[in-house]
């Protein structure tokens, strides 16, 4: 397969990006294995009481996921008041849960219009195809909303200056 540069310029495949979001589940799976109940599986998923959970999540499953949506993303968008405005996985949310006037989310980020990925990208196409699915089974409605609040909110937390940072938050925030 070829072989691209990724965003550290370390070698990688689209595939090797697919793989570490796979092998990342799996380890998030395993760790949830044990629990024989409701109750097990909560604690399982509590950081305080099992803070293995919390290193799985923010050391594998983020950064995999964070490397595979940034997999062919241009470095920059054009922004009709600042010129351009360096990309992220973090401006892909941001677009990808930006409201209507009447509230729907819109569902898909704008690469339509400002093509922040080239014709060829993995993310771009997995994105989409997800996106795509999603509006399929519930294309407005609360959910939708759901999104937009968590990302508003993310967005707002001072602590997290970087856009990895924020990122990260928005995944955990999901999984809650």
């Amino acid at each position: 397969p070829e072989e691209l540069q990724g965003p550290t310029g370390t070698p990688h495949t689209p595939l090797a990006l697919l793989i570490a979001v796979s092998t990342a589940v799996d380890k998030v799976i395993a760790h949830f294995s044990s629990a024989r109940n409701v109750v097990q599986k909560a604690q399982l998923g509590d950081s305080w009481l099992s803070p293995d959970v919390g290193y799985l999540l923010l050391h594998t499953l983020c950064p995999a996921l964070y490397g595979l949506v940034e997999d062919g993303l241009k470095p920059f968008q054009k922004d009709v008041i600042t010129g351009q405005r360096r990309n992220s996985p973090w401006s892909v949310v941001e677009a990808s849960v930006k409201t209507g006037r009447s509230g729907e989310t819109l569902g898909r980020p704008p690469w339509d219009a400002w093509s922040p990925f080239p014709a060829r990208p993995l993310a771009g196409r997995v994105w989409a195809h997800c996106s795509d699915s999603l509006r399929a089974v519930h294309p407005t409605g609360p959910n939708t909303r759901s999104l937009h609040n968590l990302c508003w909110r993310v967005a707002g937390l001072a602590p997290l200056s970087s856009t990895r940072q924020k990122f990260h938050a928005f995944i955990l925030g999901l999984l809650k």
